[in-house]
């Protein structure tokens, strides 16, 4: 198996078919989907298995997590794809663009690859394209939902540190960057992110405040003169 394309979800019916939707034209018989779902009340669980059925290179499991780092590490441990990539519910992979992708996959080597990706609002519009490179790991992350990360590197690293609740895929990228992992960039728009969920959030910035402590991208000084005028605009509580 090649890659695992795994997908969180809870209670986001609607979110996870169109994820599935765009994820299952891709499918082959190098290529799997899994899904993790975190007991939702919601027909999550339905959805999956009508629009999966009878496919052989499907997982789904649903059972509590303690966020969705926990989940997004079980899906890891629940893969059996050489590299895996993470596509969760209400995003979307472009299907032509993520077939020439997967050829690139096949006929290169290297601990990640990664891809850009489109930008859209909760209410469907187009924000533009959304390009970072390794190089740029001081100011944000490569585009996670196009990244496809060696599964062993992954699980040796110990996958997402659950200390961070929203910016744990930048912090792995960082760490990855400074193991010296491999980085293959593949210049094509191949998936879509839905703008709006916990990566969107103001606690974002308080995270990736202190993610930029940890790696010394900032001083403790800026670290904490930053945080106080935050607390004092009122965007984080003291």
């Amino acid at each position: 198996m090649r890659l695992s394309i795994i997908t969180i979800n809870r209670n986001d019916a609607k979110g996870l078919a169109r994820t599935l939707n765009s994820i299952l034209p891709v499918l082959a018989n190098d290529v799997e989907c899994v899904v993790v779902d975190g007991l939702s009340s919601d027909d999550s669980v339905a959805v999956a298995q009508r629009l999966t059925a009878g496919m052989n290179n499907v997982v789904i499991k649903s059972e509590s997590d303690s966020g969705i780092y926990d989940a997004m590490n079980k899906g890891a441990r629940l893969a059996r794809g050489k590299y895996l990539a993470y596509v969760n519910a209400g995003d979307e992979v472009v299907p032509e663009a993520y077939r020439r992708y997967l050829e690139f996959m096949r006929a290169h080597s290297a601990d990640v690859f990664y891809s850009k990706t489109y930008l859209r609002s909760l209410e469907g519009v187009n924000m533009g394209v959304h390009e970072r490179h390794p190089t740029q790991m001081n100011q944000d992350t490569i585009p996670h939902l196009t990244a496809a990360v060696r599964r062993q590197l992954f699980l040796e690293q110990g996958g997402f540190d659950q200390q961070y609740k929203i910016s744990a895929d930048r912090e792995f990228f960082i760490r990855l960057k400074l193991s010296n992992a491999s980085f293959l960039f593949f210049d094509d728009v191949v998936a879509i992110f839905e703008l709006g969920g916990l990566s969107s959030s103001p606690r974002t910035k308080v995270e990736n405040l202190r993610i930029d402590r940890k790696y010394g991208f900032i001083s403790s000084f800026k670290y904490f003169r930053r945080l106080l005028k935050m607390r004092l605009a009122g965007q984080v509580q003291s």
